[in-house]
């Protein structure tokens, strides 16, 4: 079964992440949220904690700060995937 990929760019805080959660959540399917944001600061600490705070808790999250790859070819591909940097 064939597939599409949708890529979403923007500016930072230009609202690239509601667009591609909103697709994601809209798709009909399970969601897989590869997150790949590691917290250098108390800033990024909260806009992480936002994120999460914002995605349905039936989404699986893979965190996936260096092992981008590893993370993709482990969660197989029955999913809806949001790939996100924040």
């Amino acid at each position: 079964m064939g597939g599409s990929i949708t890529l979403i760019l923007g500016g930072a805080r230009s609202g690239k992440s509601t667009w591609a959660e909103r697709m994601a959540r809209e798709s009909g399917k399970p969601v897989l949220f590869v997150a790949t944001a590691t917290a250098g600061d108390g800033e990024m600490s909260a806009r992480i904690a936002a994120h999460r705070a914002a995605r349905p808790p039936e989404w699986r999250t893979v965190e996936a700060p260096i092992d981008l790859s590893g993370a993709i070819r482990e969660s197989g591909h029955s999913e809806t995937w949001c790939w996100s940097t924040v």
